[in-house]
């Protein structure tokens, strides 16, 4: 089975990181030009970080009658994330992944 493009950048984006090269030096070894490694080192980067992010887990719990947010995001133990009625779910996808990346 032929690999796709991805998966032979992904092989030397590993191959790379555990050379103890740097992406210069390994681009050159490999005869790549560097700014073609570096687009793809930063494509590979951004896959698997959202791959990490695809799942986050989901609790419920009754809420007091007061409260007026229907539902909470945690991130951990330290950060809560009310979502309103009405919400940018656009903007509170962002915002949980800039969250999960940090």
């Amino acid at each position: 089975m032929a690999k796709t493009e991805q998966q032979v950048w992904a092989r030397h984006i590993q191959q790379w990181k555990n050379s103890g090269l740097t992406a210069k030096a390994y681009a050159a070894r490999e005869g790549i030009a560097m700014g073609t490694f570096y687009g793809w080192s930063v494509k590979y980067r951004k896959a698997q970080q959202a791959e990490q992010a695809r799942f986050i887990q989901v609790a419920t719990v009754d809420a007091p009658e007061s409260r007026s947010c229907c539902l909470e995001v945690r991130l951990g133990s330290d950060i809560v994330i009310p979502v309103e009625p009405g919400f940018d779910p656009d903007l509170l996808r962002a915002v949980v992944a800039a969250l999960v990346l940090r």
